[in-house]
C-alpha cells in the first residue's frame, strides 16, 4: 500500500483498492466504475455481490445512476438525514435492495465528485475488528490495498442502518 496525501490521491486516475478514513470507522473502497478495483475488493472480503458493499454518494443524481427512483416522502427524510453517518437501504427499478450513504468526510465527497460514486466496506476481515487507525489495521491488509491516507484516529462506532424498503 502507498500512503498518499489527499491532494495527490484526489489526482490518481484509477485509484484501486483504497484505504481511506470515512465518517464513522477505516474503510476500503473503489470506484464503482473500476472493475478491477471492484473485483479486488469483492476477494478481500470474499463477496461475490457488490450489493454487500454501501456505495457512497455525493449527490441525487448518484442515486439514479444506481437505479434508485425515490419517492418525495423518502427524498424529503433523507434530506433531513444526509450528510451524515446514516447507511440507507433502498430499492432499485429491479427490486434489487442496495446501501448507500452520503458521507459527510470532505475527502470523500471530493473523490467522490472528482471520479464516481465509491463503494466502501469496513477495512477488516469478517468477524474481527474495525480499524480505527492505521495502527490498528491488520497487517495481511496492507498488501491488498493500492492506496491510503493516513489521516487521525477515528473515535465512531459503526453508521447507522436505516431501512426504508418496507
Amino acid at each position: 500500500m502507498k500512503l498518499l496525501s489527499r491532494d495527490v490521491l484526489c489526482g490518481v486516475e484509477h485509484p484501486g483498492v483504497m484505504l481511506l478514513p470515512t465518517d464513522t470507522v477505516y474503510g476500503l473502497h473503489a470506484r464503482m466504475d473500476d472493475t478491477t478495483a471492484v473485483v479486488a475488493l469483492q476477494t478481500i472480503k470474499e463477496r461475490d455481490d457488490t450489493r454487500y458493499f454501501i456505495t457512497l454518494i455525493s449527490s441525487w443524481s448518484h442515486l439514479e445512476q444506481c437505479g434508485i427512483v425515490l419517492q418525495d416522502r423518502h427524498r424529503n427524510m433523507l434530506e433531513k438525514l444526509w450528510p451524515w453517518p446514516y447507511t440507507v437501504l433502498l430499492r432499485d427499478h429491479e427490486g434489487l435492495t442496495h446501501s448507500f450513504r452520503w458521507p459527510a468526510k470532505p475527502l470523500l465527497l471530493q473523490l467522490i465528485d472528482q471520479q464516481w460514486p465509491l463503494y466502501s466496506t469496513s477495512a477488516n476481515w469478517h468477524g474481527f475488528p474495525t480499524a480505527s487507525s492505521l495502527v490498528g489495521l491488520d497487517d495481511r491488509l496492507q498488501f491488498l490495498i493500492d492506496y491510503g491516507i493516513d489521516e487521525w484516529v477515528l473515535t465512531w462506532s459503526s453508521s447507522t442502518i436505516i431501512d426504508i424498503v418496507r
